[in-house]
């Protein structure tokens, strides 16, 4: 799956995500029900990461019988 294939999922559920800097020594991917984040991520800088594993990972955490794909 790409980046944009996860986004479209997620955002086809009616989820928010995000990733980015969460402070100075991590990154962090969240995926949220608003006002809920329902699925995190957090990774330091020491190992390198993708954006797409780290949107993956946080999304493994969503319940998916619960945030069905919206027709």
């Amino acid at each position: 799956m790409t980046l944009d294939e996860l986004i479209a999922d997620i955002e086809s559920r009616g989820l928010g995500w995000d990733v980015g800097q969460s402070s100075p020594m991590f990154y962090e991917a969240r995926i949220w029900d608003w006002p809920y984040v329902i699925g995190r991520h957090d990774h330091d800088f020491q190992e390198p990461i993708t954006p797409l594993l780290m949107l993956e990972k946080a999304f493994a955490q969503v319940d998916l019988t619960t945030y069905q794909k919206k027709k």
